[in-house]
């Protein structure tokens, strides 16, 4: 982004925050909608003085109640002490009198509706100018920060007040980028440009014409084709009217100047090893999620679903099954694909994921860091127009997670499923072995909690976790789970098997302050040692509240062990690590698996366990799901690993059998040696 960085900045697009420097949201976060909406409200006013009769309009918009006063004040002394934990002086910061309060951000922090504002300004400045490259870069970030949702959750005079703003400044901004990029002779970054100011826009013929005609020029007569069916389209379908005589002026235009290529290349025949069987396409283009969903078709996909954005994919996904691959675009109004990827992530909503999107290439390229570091599985991003033989490729790469037994046919369940499968005492576990690849001996195992259905077989991660919406449930089942671990723990420490015993703990658990207490008292009651039992978290905690981290001290002060899994070192900095009383860390498997195969993800690899060396923490590595893998890792020197190609889950009483007559490939270990 070309504006300048402060040390701080206020953000009120996207998630309300206050965050440093490195980009790390500060505090936590403000407590409920009204000092959300008051927050906002000062941070976007902050260049005047916010009555309080309009703080009160916007908080009580029906009927003020008679003890309103004291009530924004109990607000207003709820956003002192958010500001105060965003690392803000509110005595200087947050000013009172005549009548109203005013924000009054150092010189050095920055709201961020300031800086879509300028950047527009900057752009509008260099086109002047007459330096098209530059304000194409900074319309694109007005643009960029424009389309983040403002209060999705709160409604209002002021609220769509501001939105009508940041719709103004969006659409501005995305008019100036494409005749920037067009000026500079990037025409497909202008006619990229172009398609996102039509979904911004989609009744607007100029809009339209502005994409027809930039693709024309960039010589693309299918896309402008398509472009143009769309506008037909949408102006039929929801206007009742036909394309105006100069869109359709536009169009021959863009015919003449494009002329026919050569022959498309036959479509893509289905792979013969293909084996996702259900895709979800997220898409708010209309005609383009269409045009993905025949694709798939062709390509034999034969359970197929869609949504027209984040928030009704996440509904659709609340009541079915997980599907095998999610086709995700990125430019989204309202909940965008970045969001929608990370509540797929912390949920395990689905097992992998192909970004399809039309946005510059490096923001595609963070977006995929990100995805990868969250632990799904990234099958790759397509640029848009989606092709059936790029669909092919990257489906072909799909591998269903033999982690998971049955994962790939299991059928949709309720957090009513899991709370009846508990009372009738069904819950079992699964274990997956983790080898040390030193000694070759077997170390440890991972406790994969679920349950035998009579129709549908195994039923356990990913879908349980994902409807496990009540913390009354989260609890019952994490407890049960720990339960079962114990009991199997005695049985290996009886059979002379020294391994430890890892338990998943839902970050929702670690908000209880009782959790350490009652896991002890689990462990007592079983006769086991808290030593051998490895409470693991996700990676987000290595960013906890206070509340998190005082959970996590009290399991470690009661003997647990404490791991972070699906760990990517990129994202995590030495300090974080040193917040949150570790034992070990397990690498992600988008990291491990293929990484022998493939020389980029093996220098990624050898850079993370390069980066954890000398933290004084065990090593684990996920997915190792190959000879290739199993090598690198012996080679790299990497302490511990499990995955397909040491053993899928067992229950727990073959584990002892299983431990006895593991032997490392000794071909494998001689090369390695």
């Amino acid at each position: 982004m070309l504006w300048a960085v402060s040390a701080t900045r206020i953000a009120v697009l996207g998630r309300l925050g206050i965050e440093g420097e490195d980009g790390e949201t500060r505090g936590r976060g403000l407590p409920g909608r009204r000092a959300e909406l008051v927050f906002a409200y000062l941070a976007v006013e902050h260049r005047r003085t916010v009555s309080r009769d309009e703080l009160a309009d916007a908080l009580w918009p029906d009927m003020l109640p008679d003890s309103w006063a004291a009530a924004l004040r109990g607000v207003v002394t709820d956003v002192r002490r958010f500001l105060e934990e965003g690392g803000l002086d509110p005595a200087e910061v947050l000013a009172a009198g005549r009548g109203g309060y005013q924000l009054r951000p150092p010189a050095d922090v920055v709201v961020d509706l300031d800086e879509a504002r300028e950047a527009l300004a900057a752009a509008r400045a260099e086109m002047a100018a007459g330096a098209v490259a530059a304000a194409a870069d900074h319309a694109g970030d007005a643009a960029a920060l424009a389309r983040l949702p403002f209060l999705p959750s709160h409604e209002g005079d002021w609220v769509d007040g501001v939105r009508a703003e940041l719709d103004s400044i969006q659409q501005e901004a995305l008019e100036l980028e494409a005749r920037g990029h067009a000026d500079a002779g990037d025409l497909r970054a202008a006619a990229g440009a172009a398609e996102r100011l039509v979904k911004l826009e989609p009744y607007k013929e100029p809009a339209h014409q502005l994409h027809i005609r930039l693709l024309g020029a960039a010589g693309d007569r299918a896309g402008a084709v398509r472009a143009y069916e769309h506008c037909k389209e949408i102006l039929s379908s929801e206007l009742g009217v036909e394309p105006s005589a100069e869109t359709e002026a536009v169009f021959r235009a863009a015919m003449e100047r494009a002329p026919a290529r050569d022959a498309a290349p036959a479509a893509a025949p289905a792979p013969a090893g293909l084996q996702v069987r259900s895709v979800l396409v997220v898409e708010d283009h209309d005609f383009q999620r269409r045009t993905a969903l025949q694709l798939l078709r062709g390509l034999g996909i034969a359970e197929l679903s869609e949504a027209e954005d984040g928030a009704a994919a996440l509904e659709l996904l609340g009541r079915s099954a997980a599907p095998d691959v999610i086709v995700c675009d990125l430019d989204m109004p309202g909940m965008d694909g970045v969001e929608f990827i990370r509540h797929v992530a912390e949920r395990q909503l689905a097992s992998a994921l192909i970004i399809a999107s039309g946005l510059d290439a490096t923001v595609v390229h963070a977006v995929e860091a990100l995805t990868e570091a969250s632990g799904l599985e990234l099958l790759g991003a397509v640029e848009k127009p989606l092709t059936s033989r790029r669909l092919a490729e990257l489906l072909e790469s799909y591998r269903p997670d033999p982690a998971l037994p049955g994962a790939e046919g299991q059928a949709a369940v309720t957090a009513a499923d899991v709370a009846r499968a508990l009372d009738e005492e069904r819950i079992v576990v699964r274990f997956r072995p983790t080898v040390n690849l030193g000694s070759g001996s077997v170390s440890g195992a991972e406790a994969v909690a679920g349950w035998e259905d009579a129709v549908h077989g195994w039923i356990g991660p990913p879908t349980v976790p994902a409807v496990l919406d009540t913390e009354a449930v989260v609890s019952q089942f994490t407890d049960r789970a720990l339960e079962l671990a114990c009991t199997h723990l005695q049985a290996f420490v009886a059979a002379g098997l020294d391994v430890a015993v890892f338990v998943k703990v839902p970050g929702r658990c670690l908000g209880d302050i009782g959790l350490a207490d009652r896991f002890a008292e689990i462990v007592r009651e079983s006769g086991s040692d808290p030593g051998r039992l490895v409470c693991v978290i996700g990676e987000r905690e290595l960013r906890p509240d206070p509340a998190t981290l005082a959970a996590l001290t009290r399991l470690r002060l009661k003997g647990f062990g404490l791991c972070v899994e699906q760990f990517v070192a990129a994202h995590a900095s030495a300090e974080q690590l040193g917040r949150v009383p570790l034992t070990a860390i397990k690498l992600a498997t988008s990291l491990v698996s293929g990484a022998g195969d493939d020389p980029h993800r093996a220098a990624a690899l050898e850079e993370t366990l390069e980066r954890v060396r000398g933290q004084g923490l065990s090593v684990i590595a996920a997915g190792c799901n190959s000879a290739a893998d199993f090598e690198l890792l012996l080679r790299l020197g990497c302490g511990q690993a499990e995955g397909v190609f040491i053993s899928e889950p067992i229950s727990g009483d073959e584990l002892p059998g299983w431990a006895a007559r593991w032997r490392p490939p000794s071909s494998l270990v001689g090369d390695a040696t």
